[in-house]
């Protein structure tokens, strides 16, 4: 049996998950959560892979109506690279919760899209009382 070593991004996921759900807790509509998680994720990828790797916003992707809520892209999936990292990682289970968390504000913006419009038209107004 071949031994393989465990890549634990741990350090990395405490420094950067807090930004992360600031991130998501600011976005403003689906859409924009949708691009914060891309953007998020492919950043952090970016920190992990010490730029070995190029990483964009398509490949992972936020999938809120499937079981499993986010989907890599067919380049990492191809990737040897990124494959042997991630299958002997913790990143699966990071970019599960985050986009999890996502999920759960996504589902939110769904019921009480009303009340994501108001804020932004309330911030807006504050905004033109300041001159």
């Amino acid at each position: 049996m071949e031994w393989v070593s465990f890549v634990n991004f741990e350090s990395l996921e405490r420094k950067c998950i807090g930004s992360i759900r600031k991130k998501v807790d600011l976005s403003e509509n689906k859409k924009d959560l949708e691009i914060t998680f891309s953007h998020s994720i492919s950043t952090f990828l970016d920190q992990a892979f010490q730029h070995d790797l190029s990483f964009s916003n398509e490949d992972v992707t936020l999938k809120p109506n499937s079981k499993v809520k986010y989907a890599l892209s067919q380049r990492l999936r191809d990737s040897k690279e990124f494959m042997g990292i991630w299958e002997h990682s913790n990143l699966p289970h990071f970019i599960n919760q985050i986009a999890n968390t996502t999920y759960h504000k996504y589902i939110h913006m769904s019921k009480h899209g009303e009340k994501t419009v108001r804020k932004i038209r309330q911030t807006d107004n504050r905004s033109l009382k300041i001159f």
